[in-house]
């Protein structure tokens, strides 16, 4: 138990120095993912400063959202969308994620499933999928927030289910660890598990 605590101390500190510096914002190489795992660390440890940096993280996430950011999970709108639902649901953070995801949930809906070429967890359809379906499971949810054409469209295409441990654990492997010791993933892998 020592030996997780000081690699994930170690950890910690190398992301507090280096972590922020990304300019990507999204969830498998960005401030979403590091986000995540400073809110997990931050309940590991019962620390404040922890939590405190990971909600600086998720703001500058958000203000780093522009027209052009892609709906792609793994960089994208989709991914971001699904951290910010994902960590309220777990009662990181507080707050109404139809107000704060009102902006992704329309450009979502711009484009048709069925069109769709892109059937990928990281770029395209199954990301979206996974989206639309974390903020359906919020207490919050709001009938009419995605259209009924929209859903049916989603409904008709068939994708494999994706749960809420599937898609952790393809956030933490969707890298090689053995390059990134000190990396985010690497934590959040121990701290999940």
């Amino acid at each position: 138990m020592k030996a997780v605590e000081e690699r994930l101390k170690e950890i910690a500190y190398h992301q507090l120095m280096f972590g922020s510096f990304t300019r990507n914002p999204g969830i498998f190489q960005g401030k979403m993912g590091l986000s995540v795992f400073f809110f997990h660390y931050a309940r590991y440890t019962n620390n404040p400063l922890f939590e405190d940096f990971a909600a600086e993280l998720l703001d500058e996430v958000l203000q780093m959202i522009r027209a052009d950011t892609p709906i792609a999970f793994s960089n994208g709108l989709c991914g971001i969308g699904w951290g910010v639902e994902y960590l309220e649901q777990e009662g990181f953070v507080e707050g109404d994620t139809n107000e704060v995801l009102r902006e992704i949930d329309a450009r979502i809906m711009e484009y048709e499933p069925m069109r769709m070429a892109d059937r990928t967890f990281e770029s395209g359809l199954a990301g979206v999928a996974v989206y639309v379906g974390m903020r359906m499971q919020s207490a919050r949810y709001l009938d009419g927030i995605f259209c009924d054409t929209f859903l049916g469209q989603l409904n008709a295409v068939a994708l494999p289910p994706y749960t809420t441990s599937a898609v952790r654990q393809l956030i933490v492997t969707n890298q090689l660890r053995e390059k990134e010791p000190l990396s985010w993933k690497a934590g959040l892998e121990i701290l999940w598990s």
